[in-house]
């Protein structure tokens, strides 16, 4: 697969199947609350009226080896989760780093 062909595919949030936590350590990833004057202007998409929060989650980048985020990490326990899917040249290119911070799943 070519860089354009894996740059289209969809990329995963930073949110996993237990919504805004690190799957490693558990802690939760939602930061400050983004202003609701910020929402209104639709900085950040549609707004639904509920609270919305910056995320914690880091986006890493690796020089070199793609320009732009390849994958999540926690800021507490600097577990790591890939971005991209699974038979991507991305998420190959990342699962060297991914693994080698690889934290135990939290039940």
């Amino acid at each position: 697969m070519d860089d354009a062909a894996a740059s289209a595919q969809e990329p995963a949030e930073a949110k996993n199947s237990d919504g805004d936590r690190c799957p490693h350590c558990g802690s939760d990833q939602r930061g400050e609350q983004i202003p609701e004057e910020h929402l209104r202007a639709g900085w950040y998409g549609e707004w639904n009226g509920e609270p919305r929060h910056f995320s914690r989650t880091l986006l890493v980048e690796i020089r070199g080896v793609y320009d732009g985020g390849l994958f999540w990490a926690c800021p507490d326990c600097d577990g790591r989760w890939h971005r991209w899917p699974p038979g991507s040249r991305l998420h190959a290119a990342a699962e060297p780093y991914v693994q080698r911070h690889q934290r135990p799943t939290t039940p």
